[in-house]
């Protein structure tokens, strides 16, 4: 979870995983905060723009909003007519690789890397364990955990080497095929990254270089050299919603967390807690037990690293995930856990930097 802090304005967004608070205070300059917000990919955004200039707030929404049902056209697990939909179809012709637009072809592609970056870890064939879990049903609060030999029967179809990617070397189209017709995809992990440095190139490209986007959690700003966004990591707790356990600030950058205290279904036959977020190795949702990792925050150039990082730490142990980050150029990483009732911290060396007190 996550609060957002600039100089200026006072709102609270409450979504799965983030609170955003923005502070205000005076201005000098007479800069005003232009802001946008609407529902998208089952969550929220919010875009504030900075200028001392009138700002055509129609146009950007309207071009935000062509972005975002771009992006629900293509990858949306809600949306039956989506190309990820017609994918998933099990009546999808496996013969026939279908065409990818761009913006879903570069989404594989991401994802294609880090599953390689992670060995394995990221994987966005675990739909078929999401939804043998309970997670694809939200209401659903009165569930018993699946059968091990239920669980190992849709590992069988888990696994990014059972997807194949080609591309045409004329029209440099990609196209996407599987091995069975039981496979299919999930890219909620690293989409709304995406989407926020498209619409993050979009402003760009209208010339605003003050801004801040949020997708649901997933946080991108951009600053001049006399501004910055001061941003609060969310302690883990329901029960201390709201409180940032540290600050960061930041000017060109992205943060994305992610937590597993959040959405969690409690299973009638265990009594376990286990969280939306599943090893695809083990078939099994992450349990929320004493010695876990509560959450990770990553904080990258681009949302869409950021995006996919937060979910594979909080597949690994502390020490494989800080050896992880220390191997990408210009990315940290903040990682929250409980032990003995007592909550910890651990961050990558460069975390420091970006600590506000």
């Amino acid at each position: 979870m996550i609060l957002a802090v600039s100089k200026k304005l006072r709102l609270t967004l409450l979504s799965l995983t983030l609170i955003i608070s923005l502070n205000s205070c005076a201005d000098k300059t007479q800069i005003k905060e232009h802001i946008i917000q609407g529902p998208t990919m089952g969550t929220q955004y919010k875009l504030v723009i900075k200028s001392n200039e009138s700002v055509d707030l129609d146009m950007i929404s309207n071009g935000v909003d062509s972005i975002l049902i771009d992006i629900d056209n293509q990858m949306s697990t809600y949306n039956p007519k989506s190309e990820i939909s017609r994918f998933n179809d099990p009546y999808y012709e496996i013969d026939e690789a279908m065409k990818l637009s761009d913006i879903f072809s570069n989404v594989i592609q991401k994802s294609f890397y880090y599953n390689k970056l992670s060995d394995g870890m990221f994987d966005i064939t675990v739909y078929p364990l999401y939804e043998l879990w309970g997670f694809q049903n939200k209401d659903n609060d009165s569930i018993a955990e699946p059968s091990e030999e239920r669980i190992n029967e849709i590992l069988g179809f888990v696994g990014m080497d059972k997807l194949r990617v080609t591309r045409d070397l004329l029209s440099e189209t990609h196209f996407l095929n599987k091995d069975s017709t039981k496979i299919s995809i999930d890219v909620s992990a690293i989409a709304k990254g995406y989407a926020v440095d498209l619409i993050s190139s979009y402003i760009q490209d209208k010339g605003y270089l003050n801004y801040f986007i949020d997708i649901g959690g997933e946080i991108k700003v951009s600053s001049t050299i006399d501004r910055h966004w001061d941003i609060g990591i969310q302690e883990p707790s329901p029960e201390r919603f709201g409180n940032a356990i540290e600050m960061v600030r930041l000017s060109n950058n992205s943060i994305a967390t992610s937590g597993n205290y959040a959405n969690f279904i409690k299973y009638v036959n265990s009594d376990a807690k286990r969280t939306h977020i599943i090893n695809p190795k083990t078939g099994y949702p992450l349990e929320i037990k004493d010695g876990m990792i509560a959450s990770v925050s990553i904080i990258a150039p681009l949302c869409v690293d950021a995006d996919a990082l937060a979910t594979t730490l909080m597949l690994l142990n502390k020490e494989e995930g800080l050896k992880l980050i220390e191997s990408v150029k210009d990315t940290e990483a903040y990682i929250v856990y409980f032990e003995d009732g007592c909550l910890y911290t651990e961050q990558s060396l460069g975390f420091k930097k970006y600590i506000y007190k």
